[in-house]
């Protein structure tokens, strides 16, 4: 494999700034797992019967990247801030554009 591979117990946030594939178990109570790489970056997040929620906003978020792909293994559950302002959305609207997203069930 051309990217390195991790696994990742969550138990709080968690940040990603490098291509690779991330093996992903585990709980975030208030929290979100946020990808923040380069706009040529791959990445690849499997979830093995991860619970994510988030009173502040999404469950994840991608920022940059050329590809992400999200495999749901197991029972998964993410949970996002009940509500955006129209300032929010317009930040995350351009962002989307700009790269390719596959979830993988």
């Amino acid at each position: 494999d051309r990217y390195p591979s991790l696994n990742v117990e969550l138990s709080g946030s968690y940040k990603i700034t490098e291509s690779g594939t991330y093996y992903l178990s585990g709980n975030i109570d208030d929290g979100l797992i946020n990808i923040n790489v380069a706009s040529d970056a791959v990445v690849r997040l499997i979830l093995n019967n991860v619970s994510i929620k988030n009173s502040n906003g999404p469950a994840i978020a991608c920022y940059g990247g050329d590809d992400l792909v999200i495999e749901l293994n197991g029972e998964n559950y993410l949970e996002d801030r009940a509500s955006y302002s129209a300032d929010f959305d317009a930040t995350i609207k351009p962002l989307s554009k700009q790269r390719k997203c596959w979830i993988l069930c």
